[in-house]
Parts: C-alpha cells; structure tokens; sequence
C-alpha cells in the first residue's frame, strides 16, 4: 500500500512539475475531458426560439458534390469510413443556407447531445462578427463590461478585457 501512495505522489508530482497546476487538479477532479462532459458540469436550460430557422434539405447531387471532393484526397479515400475512423460524431457541410451534406457516425444522431469544445467559439466570433455588422456592439475593441456591467461591477480587471481578448482567448483570466 505504501508502494502505491508513493507511486501516487511520484505521478502527482510530475505531473505538477510538467503540467500547469489549474491543468492537472482540473484532471484530478473531473478526469480528462470529452464529448460527454456536459454530463459533469452544471448547465443551463435555453428555451428554443418560438420560430427556429431551418435550413433546406440538400439533394443526393449535393452530397455526391461534398463527397467527390473530399474523396479526391487520398488521405482520406471513402469520406464515411474516414469520419468514422477519426471518432467524428457528426459531419455537415452547409451552404448558403443549404445542408450539402449531414451524417452522424460512432453511434451518435441529430438529436444526441455532446459537449461542443472549440466549435461553439466558431459560432460565437461569427456572432459577435454579425451584431457588429447589425450595430448592437460597436467594436471588438470594446470591453466586456460595456455590454455585461454586472462583471466589472463585480471586478474592475473585467473592465480592461475586450471582445478581443475573449474571442482570441487572450483575456488574461486565471
């Protein structure tokens, strides 16, 4: 048993020494992160929208389209035994306004629930890029606590941080 604590402590300890330590206390507690960590981490509830938008359904020609010219790389040959073999959970290719292309793999489905990582900072530049276009932020440059008061409120570092920062995840947060 003392062999095992020692082991323990030895891991721990180069870990502490390789790794930042918000790094790997994080994978202590809550183990190292996938799809499913929204299973692990509190959530809130969104209300869908009372008339969601939906994009039209592409053709069999389009999904040929998307699939010719992934299929040209020989680094990945057959798209779907490609998506599968990369673990990917779903694939869809959108055009103005047009699904060209959607297929699930792995096990997954349109409607399974996953935790989003890095996409959900793609949606969120593309976001703040249309309500500066529309005139609801006047610029990344901006700070946060402009359009969210309550966190410089809170505390006065918020009110250096810009969209920038948050977008490019240079805000200096610990």
């Amino acid at each position: 048993m003392k062999a095992l604590v020692g082991l323990v402590a030895l891991l721990l300890g180069w870990a502490l020494a390789t790794y930042p330590p918000t790094y790997v206390w994080r994978v202590v507690l809550w183990q190292d992160s996938d799809v499913f960590d929204y299973r692990r981490f509190p959530k809130r509830h969104i209300e869908n929208a009372g008339s969601p938008f939906h994009f039209a359904a592409g053709s069999e020609e389009d999904e040929a389209l998307v699939r010719t010219l992934f299929e040209n790389n020989p680094l990945i040959g057959d798209l779907d035994k490609f998506l599968e073999g990369t673990r990917t959970q779903a694939f869809i290719v959108i055009q103005n306004d047009r699904i060209l292309y959607e297929k699930y793999f792995n096990g997954f489905q349109r409607n399974s629930i996953v935790t989003s990582f890095s996409v959900a900072k793609s949606f969120i530049s593309a976001l703040i890029g249309i309500a500066i276009e529309e005139g609801h932020i006047e610029s990344a440059d901006d700070p946060m606590a402009k359009y969210l008061p309550e966190l410089g409120e809170r505390d006065a570092a918020f009110n250096k941080i810009t969209i920038r920062n948050l977008l490019m995840m240079s805000s200096g947060i610990k």
